[in-house]
């Protein structure tokens, strides 16, 4: 499950989420690129400023930690996530194409 703390840990490191779990939590890009097949924060930033997911372009909010020296973390809302990913916009995880097949 999410801790919605955004990405700590070795660079590439996915964190598991689960896409049950409140739709209000508010999911960092990590915890977003990790259930929809990312390979890496890193490759999905980059499909997100290079627009190919519309649904996610407009944040739900930017979170800025007290004491750090970092930059804002971008932030969705679980529901947005799924919903998107519910229309397609997202990559299918490998479970998710055996089942369609």
């Amino acid at each position: 499950m999410s801790t919605a703390s955004g990405s700590s840990g070795p660079a590439g490191a996915l964190p598991a989420v689960s896409v049950d779990g409140d739709p209000d939590e508010l999911l960092g890009t990590a915890e977003v690129a990790s259930p929809f097949a990312y390979g890496s924060v890193a490759s999905f930033s980059s499909a997100l400023s290079q627009g190919r997911i519309p649904e996610l372009a407009e944040l739900e909010t930017l979170e800025r930690r007290a004491g750090s020296r970092g930059g804002a973390r971008k932030k969705w809302r679980r529901a947005t996530v799924v919903a998107a990913r519910e229309r397609g916009v997202l990559p299918l995880t490998s479970a998710q194409r055996c089942a369609r097949a």
